[in-house]
């Protein structure tokens, strides 16, 4: 409110000031020069030549110096890239955010209710004839259940589950995007999906995020991949892109290479394509490769940037892979060297790789890990999935990218 009544004030004041300050440097530059003429002999055109260069070098600093601000508070604050007929000040108009103080009040309505009211007693009534009653408020913003949809006479015991194609790579660039499969020799089901953010869906923008996974059933083992563009930077999601790709067709023609080498080779690669392209463009990348041994599961991970790799065990979950500088963001091709970890892991763990605009959500101790270590203790449908990891939360507004391996009981 202050801020409001006090902006047409400073704009009005600031020309008063300026007009006021050119005046009397004006006065007194004059009688400088009228005082400096009359006790000395140079002439006067030399004094005013001197009196324009004083001047022109004055008022370049000070352009300068009001650039650099500018240029400053921009990088601070950056604009976003707006698509054509979308207006921007819809991201912080105060119609945006009573809509969004709408939303809160009514989650925090719909929490409140369910924490204040106590279940009903059923103990004396039949089970056949119980109903769960919803309120309102919680029946408009509780998420659907996701059930298969049946038109016609079919046995549930005959459906297919379709296996896994021997390559997938997909993402955000256009839209979001969700897959899933079976690996028939092992039996382990594969899910991944890559959901567009608020935060780009809002202004018509296409997402920075991309995941891919190949087979390799020489070495019983899949290649995962999982890469975050940098927003700052304005084609990185050609850059995320382009470094999948790359990290599974090198992995997959030199199987006997480390991968923290492989990331070597694929930021070359990369940086040169990116020259090449002219485009100002960075991605974070895990690498991880999951294979099958006589004692267990292996997984070898490879990461450059904030992306994270989670292991849900025995209703746990574990961080594999973590690394937040809280400054700039450590990405491809500029930062080569890859942190490496390898671990040894029960068969039935469920291996999940994500982009930070989900692994921020995913701590540990979180309301999300609560829920999705009972959610994922068994492989969901892709819709399900989907629907996990589209949850709702004012604060993870990001692009979020989910690759997940069910690798069950052999």
């Amino acid at each position: 409110m202050s801020r409001e009544r006090t902006a047409p004030a400073t704009s009005v004041l600031r020309p008063i000031i300026w007009i006021i300050g050119f005046l009397l440097g004006g006065f007194g530059l004059l009688f400088g020069n009228t005082f400096f003429i009359a006790e000395s002999a140079i002439p006067l055109s030399y004094v005013l030549t001197a009196d324009m260069l004083v001047v022109g070098v004055l008022g370049g600093l000070l352009l300068r110096s009001r650039r650099r601000r500018a240029s400053s508070a921009a990088s601070r604050h950056p604009r976003p890239r707006v698509a054509s007929g979308v207006n921007p000040l819809r991201l912080r108009s105060p119609k945006w955010r009573r809509r969004q103080k709408q939303r809160s009040e009514a989650d925090q309505r719909v929490e409140s209710l369910a924490l204040s009211e106590p279940p009903p007693d059923t103990s004396q009534q039949d089970p056949s004839s119980l109903q769960h009653e919803v309120p309102p408020a919680a029946q408009a913003h509780s998420p659907a259940m996701v059930t298969p949809l049946i038109v016609g006479p079919t046995d549930q015991t005959s459906w297919v589950r379709p296996p896994l194609p021997s390559m997938v790579i997909t993402g955000t660039q256009e839209n979001s995007s969700f897959f899933s499969g079976v690996v028939a020799e092992l039996g382990w089901e594969v899910r991944g999906a890559s959901l567009r953010g608020l935060t780009h869906a809002e202004v018509g923008e296409s997402g920075q995020d991309a995941l891919g996974v190949r087979w390799t059933p020489e070495r019983d083992g899949l290649l995962l991949a999982v890469a975050d563009g940098v927003g700052s930077k304005r084609d990185s999601r050609e850059a995320a892109r382009r470094a999948i790709v790359q990290a599974l067709r090198l992995t997959h023609a030199r199987p006997g290479i480390p991968l923290e080498h492989q990331i070597e080779s694929l930021a070359k690669d990369l940086g040169a394509w990116l020259k090449q392209q002219r485009y100002s463009a960075a991605t974070t990348l895990v690498l991880a490769e999951l294979t099958d041994a006589a004692d267990g599961l292996r997984l070898r991970i490879a990461a450059v940037g904030d992306s994270e790799v989670w292991c849900l065990a025995d209703g746990t979950w574990k961080c594999l892979y973590h690394r937040r500088t809280g400054g700039e963001t450590e990405a491809l091709p500029r930062y080569a060297r890859a942190m490496c970890r390898e671990y040894r892991l029960s068969r039935g763990a469920v291996v999940v790789l994500a982009t930070d605009g989900f692994a921020a959500a995913l701590d540990g101790r979180s309301r999300l890990a609560t829920e999705l270590a009972v959610r994922w203790a068994t492989a969901p449908t892709e819709l399900s999935f989907v629907n996990d990891v589209a949850f709702h939360h004012d604060h993870h507004l990001d692009d979020r990218t989910v690759l997940a391996v069910w690798t069950g009981e052999r």
